[in-house]
């Protein structure tokens, strides 16, 4: 991207931050209004429905408030970016709390959102969609990919599962193979290989 289109880009959103800092009406439109759909997309596809996008939609506005309020609050990337990776966050947060999904996340703060925060949240949605993906395969399937994802050698799957060494070598490929093609049909693979 052009630097000069790149630099006139982040003019715009701190002039944009600043108006909804100040609470004009008018810019609170413009964000429901740019930003909610993708929201709403997002979250609908990721077990959702439109009211659940509305309230991390307004979380994320609060917390950007909060923030931008403080006068500390720097931007590092587009705020059409910070917006969706704050409700991305607040969704994941959601899920975890409604035991939806269990343990998948670590406990961080949203206040400080640097490009670890960022990583943090794609390794977790990363983790949501293998999960998924993983608890459509069979008992026996499922066992012998946890014990390859923990490590665990082909001999030593062998063993724990009283396998032969060859059958475990054969079947481990094809179930990453079947695995790996159902995470890339499945159309929240595409959403995490490029910056929203």
């Amino acid at each position: 991207m052009d630097s000069q289109l790149s630099d006139e880009k982040f003019q715009n959103d701190y002039k944009l931050l600043n108006r909804f800092v100040k609470s004009d009406s008018d810019t609170l439109l413009f964000l429901y209004k740019t930003y909610l759909p993708s929201i709403i997309n997002y979250v609908g596809k990721n077990g959702g429905n439109e009211d659940d996008a509305r309230d991390v939609f307004q979380e994320a506005l609060m917390a950007l408030y909060k923030q931008a309020k403080s006068g500390k609050f720097q931007l590092t990337a587009s705020l059409k970016t910070y917006i969706f990776t704050i409700c991305r966050y607040q969704w994941l947060k959601s899920i975890r709390k409604n035991k939806r999904v269990e343990h998948l996340i670590e406990d961080y703060e949203i206040t400080d959102l640097n490009s670890d925060t960022f990583h943090k949240i794609e390794k977790a949605e990363r983790f949501v969609l293998l999960k998924s993906h993983l608890s459509k395969m069979s008992d026996s399937n499922q066992k012998l990919l946890e014990l390859y994802f923990q490590k665990y050698s082909t001999e030593e799957i062998a063993k724990t599962l009283g396998l032969s060494k060859l059958y475990v070598k054969k079947k481990k490929y094809e179930c990453k193979k079947t695995l790996i093609e159902s995470i890339r049909s499945d159309p929240r693979f595409k959403e995490l290989l490029f910056d929203f």
